[in-house]
């Protein structure tokens, strides 16, 4: 059952995006502090078109208004599947009426990157930072003018907003209540899912509980079993663990184990091996333009970022999107999700083209949403 939702829930951490501002008061959607700020002291209408500052002062709005789509749509989930779960209807409605702006504020959103290649170029939007940064940049300076705006952002909780959204929108989350993660670690978003489920779960080669103790973690490696009963979780998910894995097949199969019968598998891999940043270097410097493909380097189709850990989950496995997929069909779960971000295809090296297939060299990462069913071929359909 969920149990409420993280930013209403008394917690004493306060950014950009909490339901409290420094008044008292709240403001949500298009009412969201920094929106007000950004168009009432600084109005796209005054920043002339061809200029960096322009790009990156709309970049900024649209990146605002695209984390608070994000927040909206998981206070909906929430108020949904409590009030699917408590069948109260006003809950259903205030839901209803989060994701009709939700959906108001995504649109806008768009509009807004849109606007920032026209009143720019090419060359200036390839040219400014992040959304990202730029956002952060215009949160510490909206702050200094209105004291409604925090300009502080937890980019972990961001993170793990979207993440969770991809799993709200594939998943009858009202009827998950016990959930484990796998090769959760001490230095990720997964803990925002104790807010949310009634127990959780995670799965690691160590007990990381000293550095994240709000985690109950269980010490194990799942590709050679976990000390669990048959059918014991509604959920399993896997945040960029298994581009880690040495034997996704046993992995998958040991899940499958883990999971009841109709419930949810959650995957998500980010970089996948052959994108641009798919070598996991980044000491001294972060490889992020496909170096590891490339013979003349160091780094070359490495197997690890580290060689002395090589035995703690920093393994590289060079996994595809076909060969994740083909996995999937090897244990049988049903696909309710699956997408992928890529980086444009103009932007992948010509010689690279020529040696390995497009699609493995533009996705950087891919999210899989699965249920776990009775085959039809045994006569019933989940």
């Amino acid at each position: 059952m969920l149990r409420g939702d993280h930013l209403s829930s008394g917690s004493p951490r306060r950014d950009a995006f909490s339901l409290e501002n420094a008044d008292g008061t709240t403001g949500e959607g298009f009412a969201h502090p920094a929106l007000r700020a950004l168009e009432r002291l600084f109005p796209r209408a005054s920043f002339p078109r061809g200029q960096l500052q322009t790009v990156e002062r709309i970049h900024a709005e649209a990146e605002i208004a695209r984390i608070e789509t994000l927040r909206l749509r998981v206070r909906a989930a929430v108020l949904g599947g409590s009030a699917a779960v408590l069948e109260a209807g006003g809950g259903q409605i205030e839901a209803a009426r989060l994701a009709q702006t939700a959906q108001k504020l995504e649109n806008f959103s768009e509009r807004l990157f849109e606007e920032a290649g026209r009143v720019g170029n090419d060359a200036l939007v390839s040219k400014a930072r992040p959304p990202f940064a730029s956002m952060c940049d215009w949160l510490r300076r909206l702050a200094e003018l209105d004291p409604e705006v925090c300009p502080n952002v937890d980019q972990k909780h961001v993170i793990w907003m979207s993440l969770f959204q991809t799993l709200v929108e594939h998943a009858d989350v009202s009827v998950i209540n016990r959930v484990m993660g796998v090769g959760v670690g001490f230095d990720g978003p997964e803990a925002f899912y104790n807010d949310y489920f009634k127990e959780h779960y995670c799965l690691d080669l160590f007990d990381y509980s000293h550095l994240n103790p709000q985690l109950k973690f269980i010490v194990a490696d799942i590709e050679k079993g976990v000390d669990s009963p048959d059918a014991c979780f509604d959920l399993i998910y896997s945040h960029s663990v298994f581009e880690h894995l040495k034997n996704v097949d046993r992995a998958m199969a040991e899940i499958d184990r883990l999971v009841k019968l109709g419930k949810y598998i959650y995957i998500t891999i980010s970089p996948l091996y052959y994108s641009p940043a798919g070598s996991h270097v980044t000491i001294p410097t972060r490889l992020t333009r496909w170096e590891h493909l490339d013979p003349a380097s160091e780094h070359y189709l490495l197997d690890t970022p580290d060689l002395a850990r090589i035995d703690e989950g920093v393994f590289l496995n060079r996994l595809t999107v076909s060969g994740f997929l083909a996995a999937v069909g090897r244990v049988g779960w049903e696909v309710r999700h699956f997408s992928m971000r890529i980086v444009h295809p103009r932007d992948v090296p010509r010689e690279l083209k020529a040696r390995f297939p497009l699609v493995d060299l533009v996705v950087e990462e891919l999210r899989f949403v699965g249920r776990k069913v009775i085959p039809k071929s045994e006569g019933i359909e989940w």
